[in-house]
C-alpha cells in the first residue's frame, strides 16, 4: 500500500490513509476502522478518520492524492493488525472499553488539539458523576435497559451533557458498582451483559459502562425503582433519550424474537 511516509495525516502514514479510505468505501464504521489503526504503544487521532473522509473529497487539498488501497491490500492489513492482537495485551486492547475504542466512538473532532466528544446519541450518554440517589439510579437503569434493547452503547461518567471533558474526583467504588449489579439483577429480565473500565482522557478519569447489545430482547423492568423504572416496562434508545418503546420498534423486536424461537424449534 506504499512506502511509509513521516506522518500523513494526524500521524497516519499514508499507506493507512489508503487502508481508511477502503474501509469508507466498504462502509465500515469509523469504530472499526479505528480499531486497526491504534495498538499498544501507537496513538492515533480518532479524527484522523473524519479528515481523511473530508479532504480526499475536497478539491481544496490536492496534496491529500492518496488512491484508496485495493481490496487484496486491505484485506492483508486487516489479517497483519489481528495476528498483532493475539496476545493478552492486544486483546485487551481491542476490548470495547479499551481507550481506543472508548476514543474512537466518542471523538468527533480537534478543537484547539482537544478533542471534542460527538454529542449523544443512540449508543453514547454522558454523566457528570457517578448517581448519588435512587432517583439517579433509576436514570441509570433506563438507559442500560434502552440500549440493551437497541443496538447497545456505553455511559460515560465523567463528561457532562454538554461534552464537556470534566473528569471524576475518585475511582468509583467496588461498592457503588456492586450497588448498580445487584439493581441491574433485581429490576431488569432477562440480564444485560455489560463491561466496565475507568480510563484516562487528557489527563481526566472517566468511568465507562459499555452495553451489549441483547440477543434476548425484549428486556423488561421486573420491578419498579422509584417514578423513573416501571416495573413492566420495555425503554428503547430514541436518538439521545431512553424512554418507553413505541409501537413501531416493539413489533420489531417481537418478530425477531419470534424468528430466533422458531429457528429453535427448527434446530
Amino acid at each position: 500500500m506504499g512506502r511509509r511516509s513521516s506522518g500523513y495525516c494526524r500521524g497516519l502514514e499514508r499507506f493507512e490513509v489508503a487502508f481508511v479510505r477502503r474501509m469508507l468505501i466498504r462502509g465500515k464504521t469509523r469504530d472499526y476502522i479505528y480499531s486497526f489503526l491504534s495498538r499498544p504503544g501507537v496513538v492515533r487521532s480518532p479524527a484522523a478518520i473524519n479528515d481523511v473522509f473530508r479532504r480526499s473529497q475536497s478539491p481544496r487539498y490536492p496534496e491529500y492524492g492518496v488512491e484508496p488501497a485495493t481490496d487484496r491490500e486491505a484485506d492483508a492489513f486487516i489479517q497483519f493488525r489481528q495476528s498483532e492482537a493475539q496476545n493478552s495485551e492486544g486483546i485487551e486492547f481491542l476490548r470495547p472499553t479499551s481507550p481506543s475504542r472508548v476514543l474512537a466512538a466518542i471523538a468527533a473532532d480537534e478543537q484547539g488539539g482537544a478533542l471534542l466528544p460527538v454529542r449523544e446519541s443512540e449508543v453514547v450518554e454522558y454523566k457528570v458523576q457517578w448517581p448519588t440517589d435512587a432517583t439517579s439510579y433509576a436514570k441509570i437503569l433506563k438507559s442500560i435497559a434502552a440500549m440493551a434493547n437497541c443496538r447497545g452503547g456505553y455511559i460515560l461518567f465523567g463528561i457532562s451533557d454538554c461534552r464537556q471533558l470534566v473528569g471524576l474526583d475518585k475511582d468509583i467504588s467496588t461498592a457503588q458498582i456492586d450497588r448498580l449489579n445487584a439493581l441491574l439483577v433485581r429490576k431488569i429480565s432477562p440480564q444485560i451483559d455489560r463491561e466496565y473500565a475507568t480510563i484516562e482522557i487528557e489527563g481526566r478519569r472517566v468511568f465507562v459502562i459499555y452495553i451489549v447489545a441483547s440477543k434476548n430482547k425484549p428486556c423488561i423492568a421486573s420491578e419498579d425503582h422509584t417514578g423513573e423504572f416501571k416495573e413492566g416496562a420495555i425503554y428503547y434508545r430514541y436518538f439521545a433519550q431512553s424512554r418507553a418503546i413505541s409501537a413501531p420498534e416493539l413489533v420489531m423486536i417481537l418478530a425477531e424474537r419470534d424468528a430466533r424461537a422458531r429457528s429453535g424449534t427448527a434446530a
